[in-house]
């Protein structure tokens, strides 16, 4: 009969603090022998297979679990006991926060300890002193020892707003949204419930984030002056990362605003605080012969610099799609907004380059995808009808002597879309989406500068026309194109530009078709013959882009009818003369 205990078993799982409620006891005993371990949550049996054993225990938790390995043979002889002490815990870390909330938090010129209830890991210690460097008026130093913060200063030091930081402990466990400075807020001022909601109003026209895991969700009461977000505690030298922030106006003429988490970036003297969206005035380009009308103008930002995002943010302003759109800062010209998203989506707007902008038709609303902040608007830009003339034919009137004849069609209903340039070898092919009807031409031109249209083809094709090749070209010049449609004598509005750079050799001469100021409207008022002859020149397509509105036969025709008038009173004249003798 066997009588002989089984040698104890071997522990090879290590003493631990742990957080989860079970753990893997690992270890070797006799092989095929049954392995007990008690001191858990319960009483827990396995097999040592082949000599080796594994085995999960429940643990009682946020205790320590003093655990017992057996090992029990065939002929039910039992071993001594192996221990080993599995510590549980699952309690997130919290900490004596500064000040209760009555006031602002006042440090004065000697140390201060901040003391959390456990030992936080490396990353969390980085992520309090950040937080207390943002929050605070003046420079602090620190060191830890344990788990007590102890924050130094020189100066008497005020937290206006609260600071709140996530923590992790060294176990694992994660306190979210922690206050550790406990100040006061104005009567202005207001801030997020929990589930990161706050509305704006001039009662409390700002909004102070302090916690970065707390996605907002802002609204803006109509009527509300001057509405901020005061992202502060976040902000270290003009930059920072930001949580998610939803802004939604009430005011129909106002914009929402859609900002990613993201970093942003200021000047390093900017004190942290955004403007929210705001209904504003901006001062339109002025354009010779066009009539600028502005739709929507909002402010947001900083108003006196820009702020950079490295994600886009989205911007939408309701009911102005099929419009321009541009914007304008301090220090710069209002630019148009001339590129087309390719999606209404983040990674689409996140494509763009460091402080890109395109804009989109969603419905009857025009979003902006930006990565900046500024001024925005929408705007139309109509050509006026007494400067109108156009590569067209038909719809005019006679206009009496000194006046410019008037042209009775109905200019195209919308702008086309240009779409997309391909570069070749001293050559560009534009493509875009037709404008809507009436239309019995299309016009294309190009300048070297972006806004500056210096060469213009009047007619590269008739209605339907989506694509012209542009040949000759100058390689390695940036060229900007914009396209223009016309019905008869009546210009439609300019497309957006797009630029494009082909290659090849040096060309001096502008391409065939081509001429310096042939944009579709009249700089000469005064040769009204002419006028009459470049507005009644009838369109026809031609693929090699000549210039049609040609009047040098025209203008002769006309001096020889102006020469056959003088003669034939000249003539009855002469022969009263004859007739007398």
């Amino acid at each position: 009969m066997d009588k002989t205990a089984p040698a104890t078993p071997a522990i090879t799982t290590p003493a631990q603090t742990v957080n989860t409620d079970t753990i893997h006891i690992i270890g070797t005993a006799e092989a095929n022998s049954t392995i007990t371990i008690t001191g858990g949550a319960s009483t827990t049996t396995g097999t040592a297979t082949g000599g080796n054993y594994d085995i999960t225990v429940t643990l009682t938790q946020n205790v320590v679990n003093n655990l017992s390995v057996t090992a029990t043979d065939a002929a039910t002889n039992t071993s001594s006991g192996a221990t080993l002490a599995i510590t549980h815990d699952n309690i997130a870390p919290t900490v004596t926060e500064l000040g209760d909330g009555s006031a602002d938090v006042i440090l004065d010129a000697e140390d201060t300890d901040l003391v959390f209830s456990k030992v936080l890991s490396d990353s969390s210690k980085t992520a309090v002193t950040n937080a207390l460097t943002a929050g605070a008026d003046k420079t602090l130093t620190y060191s830890w020892t344990g788990s007590a913060l102890t924050i130094t200063t020189t100066e008497t030091t005020t937290f206006a707003n609260d600071v709140v930081v996530s923590v992790t402990d060294l176990v694992g466990n994660t306190a979210n949204s922690l206050l550790i400075v406990d100040s006061s807020l104005t009567t202005t001022q207001t801030t997020p419930d929990s589930g990161g909601n706050a509305t704006l109003s001039n009662d409390t026209p700002q909004v102070v984030v302090t916690d970065p895991d707390l996605e907002l969700d802002l609204s803006i009461a109509d009527g509300t002056d001057n509405p901020t977000i005061d992202v502060s505690a976040f902000i270290t030298g003009g930059t920072g990362n930001i949580p998610k922030i939803d802004i939604n106006s009430d005011d129909p003429d106002n914009a929402d605003v859609h900002i990613p988490a993201t970093t942003i970036t200021g000047p390093s003297d900017w004190d942290g605080v955004i403007a929210a969206p705001t209904v504003t005035t901006i001062d339109l380009p002025v354009v010779s012969g066009e009539t600028s009308t502005l739709g929507t103008a909002i402010e947001v930002g900083f108003s006196s610099d820009k702020l950079s995002f490295d994600n886009a943010v989205r911007i939408l302003l309701p009911g102005q799609a099929g419009k321009r759109a541009g914007y304008s800062r301090p220090g710069t010209d209002f630019t148009e907004i001339t590129s087309i998203c390719t999606a209404d989506t983040q990674e689409a707007g996140d494509a763009l380059v460091a402080d890109g902008e395109c804009k989109i038709d969603v419905g009857s609303d025009l979003v902006i995808w930006t990565k900046h902040f500024t001024k925005f608007a929408s705007y139309t830009q109509t050509t006026n009808d007494n400067n109108s003339s156009s590569g067209g034919g038909d719809g005019l009137s006679d206009g009496r002597a000194g006046k410019s004849p008037v042209c009775n069609d109905t200019k195209p209903g919308s702008a086309p879309i240009l779409l997309s340039t391909f570069a070749g070898i001293n050559s560009v092919t534009l493509t875009w989406s037709t404008a809507s009807a009436p239309t019995t031409y299309y016009l294309v031109t190009y300048g070297t500068k972006s806004g500056s249209q210096q060469y213009g083809n009047p007619n590269v094709g008739p209605a339907g026309t989506t694509s012209y090749t542009i040949n000759g070209l100058s390689g390695g010049t940036t060229y900007y194109f914009r396209v223009r449609a016309g019905n008869g004598c009546a210009p439609g509005d300019f497309s957006n530009e797009l630029s494009s750079s082909p290659s090849g050799g040096f060309v001096a001469e502008p391409p065939a078709g081509f001429e310096p100021g042939v944009l579709g409207t009249t700089t000469e008022e005064t040769d009204q013959t002419a006028l009459v002859a470049q507005i009644s020149a009838t369109p026809s397509f031609t693929p090699t882009g000549q210039v049609l509105a040609d009047t040098s036969e025209s203008d002769n025709g006309n001096k020889n009818y102006l020469w056959l008038l003088l003669f034939i009173p000249l003539y009855f004249v002469v022969r009263g003369l004859f007739k007398k003798k």
